[in-house]
């Protein structure tokens, strides 16, 4: 799965590829073509997936990237295609926000410009970026995306999804 969420970023040319590991990565680093992404090692994941977004985040900062594309590597019908409509939907109605809608919400992937980046690295606990999204509703464009609902948590979600 996160294969192909480092080929749907690929595929719709998002750059940098920032891959954020935690509590498993000496497991998977070892199959990442580190060449491809940039890799960064999360020390604080105890602390919940608001540190791993605070990790890419940073990075991007460091390299004054223009926006963060936050995706998770548990749905599997990601694809560039969504990725590329995000970044569609922002640019033509010059939103800070762009976020894919499944089960009633906004979520992930989601697409935050470089302004939100200051609110992205005050989040806490383990959480998302989904209250930012919130705050922001005025600032946000809508991409509805049911299939998008479906994450794989379990060994049972996988080979229920198998099937």
């Amino acid at each position: 799965m996160l294969e192909n969420a480092i080929d749907a970023a690929h595929n719709a040319e998002l750059s940098p590829v920032v891959v954020v590991l935690g509590s498993q990565f000496k497991e998977i680093l070892p199959v990442i073509n580190e060449s491809e992404v940039v890799v960064i090692i999360n020390t604080a994941w105890e602390n919940g997936m608001s540190e791993s977004i605070k990790c890419a985040i940073r990075h991007l900062i460091d390299i004054n990237s223009d926006e963060a594309m936050i995706m998770l590597v548990d749905q599997p019908y990601l694809n560039s295609d969504i990725l590329k409509r995000l970044i569609t939907i922002q640019e033509l109605n010059q939103t800070l926000i762009s976020s894919a809608s499944y089960n009633g919400i906004c979520g992930t992937p989601a697409l935050f410009h470089r302004s939100l980046f200051p609110e992205l690295l005050q989040l806490q606990g383990d959480i998302g970026a989904n209250s930012i999204i919130k705050t922001h509703a005025d600032q946000l464009s809508i991409l509805p995306y049911p299939q998008l609902g479906i994450d794989i948590d379990t060994l049972a979600d996988y080979q229920k999804l198998m099937k």
